[in-house]
């Protein structure tokens, strides 16, 4: 992450980089619980210095947008999936703001070659970088219904005799329509 971050911007020095990475560090000390343990929090303060830089380069709209996607927990999902939720109700918008997120490495694109597009996801501690934003927005419960609206009508969608495209995309968004049926994450 800290390497996509470097390579993003060519002015950019890895000492500059690090001192970056240690204020970002030291402004996080404040906000741990003092009792975890040194190791872990020294850890945890990194990677969470190294999202942040990546996550200051995105525009309001691109964070907006990474928030909306923590929706879809660590699961892989499909990019249409986001596009019919109508986030900014400006398809080349949503477009731009993703291929942000894919040029800081805070998403990633899963080929595979029965697929005739790509699926995407990110890292689990990237879902939780997310999802702690998320809860910071004052839309949410908007992008939350646009999430489920979107989904119920993938699952609307699917024949009663499914084929076999079917079944591949029932397979992929079934842990998000799981999540829809028994409620929304209580941490977002």
């Amino acid at each position: 992450l800290v390497g996509r971050y470097i390579y993003n911007d060519e002015f950019l020095t890895i000492e500059e980089t690090l001192d970056l990475l240690k204020g970002e560090k030291l402004a996080a000390e404040a906000l741990l619980n003092p009792d975890e343990d040194e190791g872990d929090m020294t850890a945890q303060l990194g990677v969470t210095a190294a999202f942040k830089l990546s996550w200051d380069k995105l525009s309001p709209e691109g964070q907006k947008l990474g928030c909306y996607l923590s929706l879809f927990g660590a699961e892989l999902f499909d990019w249409s999936w986001v596009e019919s939720s109508n986030v900014y109700d400006v398809k080349i918008l949503n477009k731009a703001r993703r291929d942000d997120l894919l040029k800081y490495d805070l998403l990633q694109l899963n080929k595979e070659e029965d697929r005739d597009k790509p699926l995407l996801s990110y890292h689990p501690l990237v879902y939780q970088y997310f999802a702690d934003k998320f809860k910071e927005l004052e839309d949410r419960e908007e992008l939350k219904h646009k999430f489920c609206k979107s989904l119920i009508s993938i699952a609307q969608s699917i024949d009663y005799n499914p084929t076999l495209k079917d079944i591949k995309l029932f397979t992929i968004a079934f842990p998000h329509l799981e999540m829809i049926a028994t409620g929304m994450r209580d941490k977002i």
